[in-house]
């Protein structure tokens, strides 16, 4: 009778690394070609794949999946800080003219400004008459007709403007003051040399000014 197996030994050493064996044949390539016209057509689209065998199958895409449902709208996030002010960009073109407004209203004639409007009514001067001092500034010089009879006189203080709306007649005189008498005049008088109880006789006299060229200053005069 055959014994038992006995224990088996430890294993051995690895032995030397055999030859190299030969290279082994290339493997295949499949090739992707469109489907002709007389192949039967996949109705998702395909391809012919070429086989190792020298054939081809036909190989179709798969049927696209419905659409999925769009997800609900998220909540706005919350609003980010101001950001910094851009630069100022460049200056725009002119626009165009706007249309023309409306005219104004007309303005006063301009003969009330060169002859008066008259609100005096007429005057006619007979015979002597001054306007002088300052009182000829509170007189309405806006007349509608003025006349100077003939031999009579007006002396008006120089600057005085007469404005007429009607008819000047002038067939007197009108005299023109040729400054305002304003101002202080004093007078000397120089006693007489070798006549005894001679004395220097002064006299100040001062007047109000009026219209016109003022003149001031001191006038002396020698006496015999």
């Amino acid at each position: 009778m055959t014994g038992a197996d006995g224990t088996a030994g430890p294993a051995g050493m690895t032995g030397p690394q055999g030859p190299q064996g030969l290279p082994g044949s290339p493997g295949f390539s499949p090739t992707v070609t469109a489907l002709l016209a007389s192949d039967p057509q996949c109705p998702t689209g395909g391809a012919a794949v070429s086989t190792a065998d020298g054939g081809t199958v036909r190989v179709c895409n798969g049927a696209t999946g419905a659409p999925g449902q769009a997800g609900a709208q998220g909540q706005p996030g919350p609003q980010g800080a101001q950001g910094l002010a851009g630069l100022q960009g460049a200056q725009g073109q002119q626009g165009l003219q706007g249309p023309a407004g409306n005219p104004g209203a007309a303005g006063a004639p301009g003969d009330l400004r060169i002859y008066g409007d008259g609100s005096a009514g007429s005057r006619t001067v007979s015979n002597l008459e001054a306007w002088a001092g300052s009182g000829v500034i509170a007189l309405n010089l806006q007349f509608q007709n003025f006349t100077v009879n003939p031999g009579a006189t007006l002396t008006v203080p120089s600057g005085t403007v007469i404005r007429v709306a009607g008819v000047f007649q002038n067939n007197g005189t009108i005299r023109v003051l040729p400054w305002g008498g304003g101002g202080r005049f004093s007078f000397y008088d120089e006693p007489v040399r070798g006549v005894p109880g001679a004395f220097v006789l002064s006299s100040v006299i001062v007047r109000p000014p009026g219209l016109g060229i003022a003149l001031h200053g001191q006038l002396h005069r020698g006496g015999g």
